[in-house]
């Protein structure tokens, strides 16, 4: 899936991991907190942070689960003495996952070699892109930077006292 935003092109792409959907963790109240027993039998640490909106952060398991609504974990602990959550979630993605090319529908029209030299020169600029911001400033350009963003705070200053003045 590709979405556009103001001319820059933002594709969200899933991680696709070999998982069991089947893995079942367990949530347990011991004397120090709650803990999640992962699928192996190995328990995580204490896990005793809640969202403003009642859901606890779970410890790293099998089942890739963040978090559990805080009032369903207490009424199945009451009932069962554990919470047990079945299936594995899937992480999202969302943002910029990689490089695509502006307009890449718009420049299906275009004959082939044309689309190559638009393709070489979106990577040259890439590249450009990528040199300038590797390559640090140098003391001197950083003071000039300085210089000229204190010299335009200043002819702003000047004309709000001019503008008062009259």
């Amino acid at each position: 899936m590709a979405k556009n935003i103001e001319n820059e092109t933002v594709e969200v792409v899933e991680d696709t991991v070999v998982v069991d959907p089947d893995v079942t963790i367990k949530v347990i109240k011991l004397e120090d907190g709650y803990h999640v027993i992962d699928a192996d039998g190995t328990m995580g640490p204490v896990c005793n942070k809640y969202t403003t909106d009642g859901y606890l952060h779970l410890s790293p398991n099998a089942a890739n689960r963040k978090l559990t609504n805080a009032k369903k974990l207490e009424k199945a602990i009451e009932e069962n003495g554990e919470l047990v959550i079945t299936g594995y979630k899937a992480t999202r993605t969302i943002g910029s996952t990689g490089t695509r090319l502006p307009n890449e529908k718009l420049i299906s029209y275009l004959p082939e070699e044309l689309q190559a030299e638009y393709k070489a020169i979106i990577a040259r600029a890439i590249e450009a892109r990528e040199a300038a911001k590797a390559q640090p400033k140098t003391e001197k350009e950083k003071l000039e930077a300085k210089i000229a963003k204190a010299k335009a705070a200043l002819e702003k200053l000047m004309a709000q006292v001019s503008e008062d003045a009259e």
